[in-house]
């Protein structure tokens, strides 16, 4: 529906190539899982970052362990090509930052520069903190 016609937001890449086969196949395409804030997330259940112990550390190794499992169970399932990524998203870093000190005041024990949301931040990726 998003790409089937000019009414759709997506339709310029649903629209087919010369030789017929359309120019974004969605079916053959890999779905990236992007990783933010895992610092921050050991640092909530433990009360330290990934850089301060070594069980620490090692239960950050487990979640990612899990999540990459977890793509690999979800894209069988669903018959789609998951890939966990360690990828670049300083602007979803900060964008998720704030909206958890909206939603979860507590967050701003955990979150990165300061808490009135305007320079707050997650750890980018599994990154150690800054």
């Amino acid at each position: 529906m998003m790409m089937e016609n000019s009414n759709g937001p997506l339709w310029q890449i649903g629209k087919k190539a010369q030789d017929g086969r359309p120019y974004v196949n969605l079916d053959e395409g890999t779905y990236l899982i992007g990783l933010i804030g895992l610092n921050e997330a050991v640092q909530h259940i433990t009360g330290k970052q990934l850089h301060e112990s070594e069980d620490v550390f090692k239960l950050g190794l487990k979640i990612v362990s899990f999540m990459s499992l977890k793509c690999r169970e979800y894209g069988e399932e669903f018959n789609l090509k998951l890939s966990l990524e360690e990828s670049p998203a300083e602007s979803a870093a900060g964008r998720l930052a704030k909206i958890d000190l909206q939603e979860f005041p507590d967050s701003k024990k955990v979150i990165k520069g300061n808490s009135n949301g305007e320079e707050s931040y997650y750890t980018n990726s599994i990154h150690f903190a800054a």
